[in-house]
């Protein structure tokens, strides 16, 4: 029957304690140096894993750092684009706060002219004495 060995007193036993007992067989330096073999192979998938994660590890880093960076270098174009567009928005606002401005320096600046003209117009000091006023 496969899977099922009779030990030295005929009782059924697992296959599997074949590998174990095939194990102790082994003399005690041959045993130490299989179970240093099998912990050096553990040890050194055990480094190789950890490397490979690191490695891993490392490049999401990076990655991340890249879309980080591209992210915030779009933000600042949009920043820029709305900077922009208010500058374009106020420009009329400004044009029209100028020419009203300029109708009232126009307005003050006809004023001083024709009190000038009255002021040298005037032939007394009463007459220039009203030009000033």
């Amino acid at each position: 029957m496969p899977g099922i060995l009779l030990n030295e007193f005929g009782y059924s036993r697992p296959a599997w304690t074949e590998i174990v007992s095939n194990r102790r067989d082994l003399s005690y330096p041959e045993r130490r140096l299989e179970f240093e073999k099998n912990g050096l192979a553990i040890l050194l998938a055990l480094v190789v894993v950890l490397f490979v994660v690191g490695i891993a590890i490392y490049f999401l880093t990076i990655y991340n750092s890249l879309v980080r960076l591209k992210n915030d270098i779009n933000k600042s174009w949009s920043n820029i684009d709305v900077l922009l567009k208010q500058r374009h928005d106020e420009l009329p606002k400004l044009i029209e706060t100028c020419k009203g401005y300029m109708q009232y320096e126009q307005k003050t600046f006809q004023m001083i002219a024709e009190a000038r003209t009255a002021f040298m117009h005037a032939g007394s000091v009463a007459q220039k004495a009203q030009a000033t006023t």
